[in-house]
């Protein structure tokens, strides 16, 4: 379990076979989720909780991608190294975002660093695939757009609202008067359940009934009449 709430799972990863499988029990339309929309962290929250899913071995390939997400598109740089730790030039290599499937040759900007650029994509999480032709080498990163800026601030505008208060004479409430009175002591009722003393009630005139029914009787004498 890697997050909760209370003492509900929030975020929870487990192994499946040979991979591991990772489920948030949130969505992200605003309804429960309005403070993560408004944290600047939140793409850096998902892109951890991507990476406990599929860890990603860097060093092992050479290759050390970066993303900037810039307003009029993404820009993808990918640090190129050997064994040694020295640039390696003239390398064929492509980025690819999943699962879009879109396709970007990067080019050489530098020692050893290579540049390509994607249209920025819808807000959600992305894989970009880093593919490096000449020494046949690949690497994955995960990528999170966030929403737009218009989206992130959550809850009243409290600037607009005091405007309106002020133009129409009115006065906006604060969330303390929306909060229940405490009811007094002596104005509280007990309540106290009466079925018990109606079974009771009715088991009692049964039985008064059952006796009434089962105790000899005398019957009035009828006068003897002499044919």
């Amino acid at each position: 379990t890697l997050l909760t709430a209370g003492v509900d799972p929030l975020a929870a990863t487990w192994r499946v076979g040979l991979g591991s499988v990772t489920v948030l029990n949130t969505d992200l339309t605003g309804a429960w989720s309005g403070s993560w929309l408004s944290w600047s962290g939140l793409s850096g929250l998902f892109a951890e909780v991507l990476r406990t899913t599929e860890p990603f071995a860097l060093a092992s390939t050479g290759l050390f991608p970066s993303v900037a997400l810039e307003e009029d598109g993404m820009r993808v740089l990918v640090d190129a190294r050997d064994g040694s730790g020295q640039f390696v030039d003239h390398l064929t290599i492509e980025t690819r975002l999943l699962p879009n499937d879109l396709g970007a040759e990067a080019s050489q900007v530098g020692p050893g660093l290579y540049s390509a650029a994607f249209s920025l994509p819808a807000e959600g999480a992305y894989a970009l695939q880093i593919n490096d032709l000449s020494r046949g080498r690949t690497v994955a990163i995960p990528v999170t757009v966030p929403y737009p800026a218009e989206y992130r601030a959550t809850g009243p505008d409290r600037d607009t609202l005091d405007k309106i208060a002020a133009n129409t004479g009115g006065a906006v409430l604060s969330e303390r008067a929306f909060e229940l009175p405490e009811i007094p002591l002596d104005r509280l009722r007990e309540y106290v359940p009466i079925h018990p003393y109606l079974l009771l009630a009715a088991l009692a005139l049964f039985l008064a009934e059952l006796i009434g029914r089962k105790l000899p009787r005398r019957l009035p004498e009828r006068p003897i009449v002499e044919p």
